[in-house]
């Protein structure tokens, strides 16, 4: 026995409910994705996955500076990344679909600068690592982690390394031999995209 105290139930039955104002939506109804997005960010009716999805569609169509200001700060808020529970790889996957856009490249760098912070603090939504642990990060790069393992294993990397304290994570990279590597100051984006693996065999006992 619900208690229709909105009239909801009633629109629902009739069929005369309105649909919620979604990116989707209103797309298909003609209107411009950046247009949109701005609205939808101003609004704060922009779920979070949406705004990290959606993000290409809008660089395309000519999103705004103040627009794009808006979404920066929601993208970059840690409460909102942790409450989003998205992984790391999502944002990766993201920064992958827009890097060689051909748009402003302010814009692009802002957009960049955004998905390292979101990155760094989505390293808790990993759920298998505290703030204050100390770990030692291993990395295989053996002819057999070319392409996706190998994308999978420096985003945890570089993630981890900028999540954790100064000092509270180190780096070895092997094959054949065990080598110890230091991202230095490297952005998880510069990282990810700029580290290589050198293939050769695969000796656990080497960093172990």
């Amino acid at each position: 026995h619900p208690k229709d105290t909105r009239g909801m139930l009633g629109k629902v039955i009739d069929g005369t409910l309105q649909a919620p104002a979604t990116m989707e939506k209103m797309l298909s109804e003609g209107k411009k994705a950046s247009d949109t997005f701005a609205e939808l960010l101003r609004d704060n009716r922009l779920g979070y996955m949406a705004a990290v999805k959606n993000i290409r569609n809008a660089l395309e169509t000519g999103i705004s500076d103040e627009a794009l200001d808006l979404w920066v700060k929601m993208i970059t808020n840690r409460n909102r990344v942790l409450k989003s529970r998205m992984l790391p790889f999502r944002f990766v996957d993201a920064w992958e679909s827009v890097r060689n856009l051909p748009v402003d490249h302010f814009k692009l760098q802002k957009v960049k600068d955004a998905f390292d912070q979101a990155l760094i603090h989505s390293a808790m939504n990993l759920e298998f690592v505290n703030e204050d642990d100390k770990i030692a990060l291993v990395l295989d790069e053996s002819s057999s982690m070319q392409g996706e393992p190998w994308k999978n294993a420096i985003t945890l990397a570089a993630v981890l390394y900028h999540a954790l304290p100064k000092g509270n994570a180190v780096v070895y990279k092997f094959s054949g031999d065990c080598r110890k590597i230091d991202f230095g100051n490297k952005s998880p984006i510069d990282i990810i995209f700029g580290t290589h693996h050198s293939g050769g065999a695969t000796f656990f006992e080497a960093p172990l």
